[in-house]
């Protein structure tokens, strides 16, 4: 961890230590990361002797509820008021990626964060973000190293999801030494790994093998065959997954897809609004096309939202990904 970082968590420990309660704020469109590092967080700060409460604007996704305490995850008109006590948000790479539960935070008397996206603008009090961590959920593995605290079974099973969501089950770039390190004292608290990886990424719900039938027929190619995406629009979504719970890692068949560099997943989420999915492989990037558009992410994943119709959208999206691809093909 950062030198700078060290000082933070400081920071942050004493704040959980003098805060009368505490609230976590995961991102919208929750991922494992984000709900396995607020659920190992939660945890923690129960353990250590302090009233909390996870908040998220919308219910988080049935795909993931099998995770320990994903049953008191709660929405913000339920949540205990956090205007006096302390708001932490967890892997949110931006403020406005809370959605609705930003005001909720920003009332808060003191403002936190954990995360590990580059393109993080440091947006509260006390600020620990690692750029360079595999996912946020090793931020919070230190955490629990910080405060001395050996990790139980359920912890280690929120890690473990947090970590291996963001590494692509330890398959993408950002796998380091240090994640298989945090797994080897994962496996030591009693993670069932065969169990978890299995509900993890193994198994699919119907609604996601349905949405990828629908999508396949869409997918496209332009710049040779390096720029690859995908469209799923308003009605397939409405009669499919109108919760839109059920797209994570559709988009992986385009970047996974011989030839192919940059990819994109175009959904219309409702009329009008076409929230995007973005991967790269090194040593193109899609983190700056997401910016423009007031998105966020990494390097290699990204997202963003676009207010126009879905053929727009999709037509756009590849003109700034084919100009990603030149740019980087010129530097090359």
């Amino acid at each position: 961890m950062k030198a700078s970082n060290r000082g933070q968590m400081r920071a942050l420990l004493a704040a959980i230590d003098a805060a009368r309660f505490v609230c976590i704020f995961p991102h919208i469109d929750p991922d494992g990361d984000t709900l396995g590092s607020a659920l190992a967080l939660q945890s923690l700060i129960k353990r250590m002797g302090k009233p909390v409460q996870i908040v998220l604007a919308a219910p988080p996704p049935d795909r993931l509820n099998f995770m320990p305490g994903f049953d008191t995850i709660a929405d913000p008109a339920s949540a205990a008021s956090c205007k006096d006590g302390l708001a932490i948000a967890v892997d949110v790479s931006t403020i406005e990626r809370m959605g609705p539960a930003q005001a909720l935070f920003q009332s808060a008397q003191v403002t936190a964060q954990l995360d590990h996206h580059e393109t993080n603008p440091r947006f509260a009090q006390i600020n620990i973000v690692e750029g360079d961590a595999p996912a946020t959920a090793s931020v919070i593995f230190a955490l629990f190293k910080a405060q001395k605290l050996s990790l139980q079974a359920d912890e280690a099973t929120n890690l473990y999801i947090g970590l291996s969501t963001d590494t692509g089950n330890f398959m993408f770039r950002n796998t380091d030494a240090e994640s298989f390190r945090i797994m080897a004292a994962l496996m030591k608290a009693g993670l069932n790994i065969s169990h978890y990886s299995r509900l993890l990424f193994l198994r699919k719900e119907r609604e996601h093998i349905a949405l990828l039938g629908k999508a396949l027929p869409t997918l496209r190619y332009a710049a040779g065959g390096k720029v690859a995406g995908m469209i799923l629009d308003y009605d397939t979504l409405t009669q499919v997954d109108p919760t839109g719970q059920h797209c994570e890692g559709i988009v992986n068949y385009a970047i996974n897809t011989k030839g192919v560099r940059l990819a994109y997943l175009a959904r219309e989420a409702q009329k009008g609004q076409i929230k995007c999915s973005l991967r790269a492989l090194p040593p193109y990037r899609v983190d700056e096309v997401a910016l423009l558009h007031e998105g966020g992410g990494h390097k290699l994943a990204a997202g963003c939202t676009l207010r126009m119709p879905l053929t727009d959208a999709a037509d756009l999206l590849e003109a700034e990904l084919i100009t990603a691809c030149a740019e980087a093909d010129a530097l090359a």
